[in-house]
């Protein structure tokens, strides 16, 4: 996928509305990211961090990395609604509970513990 300028201005725009939760902060305190690749804003949170899982792939392996996965701290991410809902059934399993839900157009920022 080619990064359009349309493309950034809408990614710092939606970056900027969900920044009271704090992006930047939480994505490098996290025990997990969760990311698409396919989503600008959302590669942006899991650049330069070690424990990350990217959601693209998943589907075709039926979300086998995430439920391997036991993230001992919080998780947070950026995605879209769907993949969020699969994600946030796969956390609560494990204990996890939505400590915040910030949802901008077609993306959700959120994050549980």
């Amino acid at each position: 996928m080619m990064l359009t300028r349309r493309m950034m201005i809408k990614a710092a725009g939606t970056a900027a509305a969900i920044a009271p939760i704090g992006v930047g902060a939480h994505g490098r305190s996290a025990a997990l990211i969760v990311y698409d690749s396919r989503i600008p804003l959302s590669r942006l949170l899991a650049s330069g961090s070690g424990d990350a899982i990217d959601i693209a792939p998943q589907h075709g392996r039926l979300w086998r990395d995430l439920r391997s996965s036991s993230p001992q701290g919080r998780v947070v991410g950026v995605t879209r609604w769907s993949d969020y809902v699969v994600v946030r059934g796969c956390l609560e399993a494990r204990g996890k509970r939505v400590r915040a839900e910030v949802l901008r157009g077609d993306l959700i920022h959120w994050e549980m513990a």
